[in-house]
């Protein structure tokens, strides 16, 4: 499975904050079935940038310990 941190306000469009991991500020964990909507390409185009599962892991972590 393919991580991937997403802007904000992508996140938003997408309809995934209220189910994924994230905040405003650090922006929300989601995967690549989460962006089936716009296109992994465009999601990246638009910010989002692709984690390894370990990055992934770690930012879920930084937001529980918030």
């Amino acid at each position: 499975m393919k991580y991937y941190l997403l802007p904000y306000l992508l996140a938003v469009r997408l309809g995934i904050t209220d189910f994924r991991h994230g905040n405003s500020t650090i922006g929300y964990i989601a995967t690549s079935g989460d962006l089936a909507a716009v296109g992994v390409e465009s999601a990246l185009a638009e910010g989002a940038r692709e984690l390894t599962e370990a990055e992934a892991m770690n930012i879920m972590n930084k937001l529980k310990n918030h």
